[in-house]
């Protein structure tokens, strides 16, 4: 009992050390003719611009970026290599349903910064001004009205080197609107990190895309998620859960999760079926939007292994 204790006090103060020695940034990425997004965003581009279709290394930069409380946080942005296109012809893409921090404002998902497989088919962008004693957290949210699968890679390289692949596009036509890619505890060389978009190996087109991110600064790494995730392959929270559950999973080789969330009858309230990814850590968000208050059961099927976790619901 003392044993347990002590760990639990132990994982307590590291996930307390955690809460405050950490700041995020989320950049859009998109058309600069095109309204910037409002909040605390760093935008590409800028209102009322030329229309362009291109970019190349050094365009639409971004100096002392902010962080999601506003503060600044000296981060700079820059395109290293072309992204052959960048888009804003969809209008207002606007989800009606998906990740909350991506999805639920147009300005967001309407466009993106994209590559072309049979042009400039590897495009790259760095921040800099970090600190190289600090690990960063990347997740990765991409979105592209089809069904079609345009798996995209993303390489970062700093320090150490982190993979992660996404499909933009999902089981119906609006294309992709819970999945995200993580890249976990990279940190930076002369405080510069790299990310590089590219075509993954399941991709079924010439594109490849990067719609937002979200970094956040930690002062250590994320030991605590990185054990739960070494236990199951399986992290949820906050939990109990008040409006929206995060559920950080690691794929050990190639496939394709269920998701299914029961009542204490065995009732089924929501199932989600993701494409088949590569191996890597990924990243769903469940809304509970009107389900009740209680406790549930939620399951995570990728091909023979099932993992098991009980959510409670405020």
């Amino acid at each position: 009992m003392k044993t347990n204790y002590t760990k639990f006090l132990m994982l307590m103060i590291l996930a307390t050390t955690f809460s405050f020695a950490q700041q995020t940034v989320l950049i859009d990425f998109g058309d600069p003719a095109l309204p910037t997004t409002t909040g605390n965003w760093n935008n590409t581009g800028s209102d009322n611009a030329a229309v362009v279709y291109a970019t190349e290394a050094g365009d639409q930069p971004i100096t002392d970026m902010i962080n999601d409380t506003g503060a600044s946080t000296g981060f700079d942005f820059a395109i290293t290599m072309d992204f052959q296109y960048f888009n804003g012809s969809l209008g207002t893409q606007a989800a009606t349903s998906g990740d909350a921090l991506f999805c639920n404002d147009p300005l967001i998902t309407r466009d993106y910064f994209f590559t072309q497989a049979d042009d400039d088919n590897v495009a790259a962008f760095s921040i800099s001004g970090l600190d190289d004693t600090k690990y960063y957290f990347f997740e990765i949210f991409a979105n592209r009205k089809t069904t079609q699968n345009r798996e995209t890679l993303y390489t970062a390289t700093g320090a150490n080197n982190g993979t992660a692949t996404l499909n933009p596009g999902g089981s119906t036509a609006e294309g992709n609107l819970t999945n995200t890619a993580l890249i976990n505890n990279m940190q930076s060389t002369g405080g510069v990190i790299t990310i590089q978009v590219e075509r993954g190996a399941a991709n079924q087109n010439n594109w490849s895309y990067i719609t937002a991110l979200k970094m956040v600064e930690n002062a250590s790494t994320n030991a605590v998620e990185d054990e739960i995730l070494a236990t199951d392959g399986v992290n949820v929270y906050p939990n109990p859960v008040v409006d929206v559950l995060n559920i950080d999973y690691k794929l050990n080789e190639t496939g394709a999760v269920k998701l299914s969330i029961t009542d204490i009858t065995g009732r089924v309230i929501h199932t989600e079926n993701t494409s088949e990814n590569q191996a890597g850590t990924y990243s769903l968000k469940w809304n509970r939007e009107s389900v009740a208050s209680g406790v549930y059961f939620l399951q995570l099927q990728s091909g023979n292994s099932k993992v098991s976790k009980k959510v409670v619901l405020k």
